[in-house]
């Protein structure tokens, strides 16, 4: 589960990046700007809430007793 936690994050982050790269793409273009702005704030958001969210789950994650089999 760790493993679909960080990649969940580094997605958000990935698309964050993306849409900031796409608000200088062009200039004259104010609200396009604007629009990629608020997406990659949004993304950026969405990766902070997940970051939280996972530190919560992993701090309450008590794994049980290992069996051997």
């Amino acid at each position: 589960m760790p493993v679909e936690m960080l990649s969940t994050v580094a997605s958000f982050r990935r698309r964050g990046e993306n849409w900031r790269t796409w608000a200088t793409l062009e200039p004259g273009k104010r609200g396009h700007r604007a629009y990629a702005l608020r997406q990659a704030a949004m993304w950026d958001s969405l990766a902070e809430h997940a970051e939280k969210a996972f530190a919560i789950a992993r701090a309450k994650f008590i794994p049980g007793p290992q069996v051997a089999v």
